[in-house]
């Protein structure tokens, strides 16, 4: 890391301005001094996840390290520790968190509410390619991996807006996917994902990709005026522990693990999208844009800045759509009503198709 730096810096006098921010912008050199912002960060004890805690506590904020895995959490504390001898448990806080379980995400949130914290930005980079058969949402719905990636990230925002319109300005990231968004396709139909269920897993996977980044985009929409700006962040090609994760029994699982071990780039590479969405100056106000290398070019140009390069995830109606159909799933699942900017009115009625 410290020879990269060097030949950063000599590279960096010789280009542009512009060049040098998608190509070489680094939380060491470039990140501002984060000083009492709190963020949350699912997924923080490994990976990508673990990259953007380690980059915010670097820069003096405070995070919330939400998992389901306590013991790897409590790990990649005393790592950081390892690293930061100056690091105290409050500036790294591990919390349980299930992204399965809309019980589990309600309780996170009233649990969070209690430490009387602000809430700056909150990261969604928990995720699941080819994870455990069987249904989520406390077995309201049919597909594990779509609750993981998209219907639990959705109630989790949804349910701490409060928190950071009340901290404003703060900023939503959400780690989606380039591959994932190209390959995945909307049922409109089956929403919930019973046929995805019963189909390949990798399917489930990049339909939650795709459709995480569509209420991306609408939700930054509909959070305009109240001073929470909403990213999308595409990490490229990182080795992660995605695919360690995934059932082995699937070919496909295994063939991406062996060329990510050989091929992908440094997790501290695919945090750089989220680093630079969370705690660029220039990004305030620029609510919904598409951070993260272009998917030709997935090793370089990690803070590359545009619109969302899918047509189908630009599309306004499309979003709106998704957003309020997902609205209503959720709502019909969980006890207390309708989620914040849905269409649901009331949300009382009948289940959705394929809720149980």
């Amino acid at each position: 890391m410290a020879s990269e730096l060097i030949l950063d810096s000599t590279l960096t006098a010789l280009l542009p301005e512009w060049l040098r921010r998608q190509a070489f912008w680094r939380p060491q050199h470039d990140m501002a001094d984060l000083f009492g912002k709190v963020y949350i960060v699912t997924g923080g004890n490994s990976g990508v996840g673990f990259q953007v805690v380690k980059w915010l506590a670097a820069s003096n904020a405070t995070v919330i390290l939400a998992t389901h895995n306590m013991p790897g959490a409590r790990k990649a504390v005393r790592d950081l520790q390892r690293d930061m001898p100056y690091l105290t448990e409050f500036r790294v806080r591990p919390m349980f968190l299930d992204m399965t379980s809309l019980a589990s995400i309600a309780k996170f949130v009233a649990d969070f509410a209690t430490t009387g914290l602000p809430l700056h930005g909150l990261v969604n980079a928990a995720g699941e390619a080819m994870g455990l058969p069987g249904r989520g949402a406390d077995g309201k719905l049919p597909n594990h991996t779509l609750v993981t990636n998209y219907y639990g990230p959705f109630y989790l925002t949804h349910l701490l807006l409060q928190q950071l319109t009340a901290s404003a300005p703060s900023r939503v990231v959400n780690v989606c996917s380039a591959l994932g968004e190209y390959m995945g396709t909307v049922d409109w139909e089956d929403l919930c994902g019973k046929k995805l269920a019963d189909s390949d897993p990798l399917a489930a996977y990049n339909t939650s990709k795709r459709m995480l980044s569509m209420a991306t985009r609408e939700l930054a929409v509909r959070c305009r005026g109240t001073g929470v700006d909403v990213y999308a962040v595409h990490p490229g090609f990182a080795a992660t522990n995605l695919w360690h994760k995934s059932l082995r029994r699937y070919p496909a699982a295994r063939l991406f693990n062996v060329v990510e071990e050989w091929f992908a780039q440094h997790p501290f590479y695919g945090a750089l999208p989220a680093l630079y969405a969370l705690s660029e100056p220039r990004l305030q106000g620029r609510s919904g844009l598409y951070i993260g290398p272009p998917i030709m070019l997935p090793l370089v140009l990690h803070t590359h800045v545009g619109d969302y390069w899918l047509r189908e995830s630009r599309d306004e109606a499309s979003c709106a759509r998704l957003y309020d159909a997902t609205v209503k799933i959720v709502a019909s699942i969980i006890s207390d009503g309708v989620l914040a900017g849905g269409d649901g009115g009331g949300a009382t009625a009948s289940a959705p198709a394929g809720v149980e």
